[in-house]
């Protein structure tokens, strides 16, 4: 079961890097990405590893921001659910598997699940 997506696929890590950029692109821009490439003599990796990172630099949330953002949606949607409310202690294990299956580090699940927490705590459900 995926609780922050709606399904998700298991990312495959080798020496600290992961894939998981398995996107469908229209055919010209793959085109115009193929032609750039090789006009410029650069791999398709570099040109995406560019645009992320600028895309991150961009961004307006920080890591902080993103990891409250989690762990107040993952109340959310605990709180209210599509369909029957799971017991806490069974969401928020799943949650966590969720969270270790995507990849993400073990501190920032623990501070997802703490946030959780507190929620929690602080409505006093």
């Amino acid at each position: 079961m995926s609780i922050l997506k709606k399904s998700y696929r298991e990312n495959k890590k080798r020496e600290g890097k992961v894939s998981f950029l398995g996107l469908y692109i229209p055919n010209r821009l793959n085109q115009y990405i193929n032609l750039y490439s090789n006009a410029k003599g650069i791999t398709k990796t570099t040109i995406l590893k560019k645009l992320l990172y600028q895309w991150c630099k961009e961004s307006e949330y920080d890591e902080d921001d993103l990891i409250q953002m989690i762990g107040h949606r993952a109340f959310e949607i605990w709180r209210n659910p599509i369909g029957r409310r799971t017991h806490f202690n069974t969401f928020r294990a799943n949650l966590m598997r969720e969270l270790n299956f995507h990849g993400m580090d073990k501190q920032v699940v623990e501070q997802i699940i703490e946030i959780l927490n507190d929620k929690k705590e602080e409505s006093g459900e």
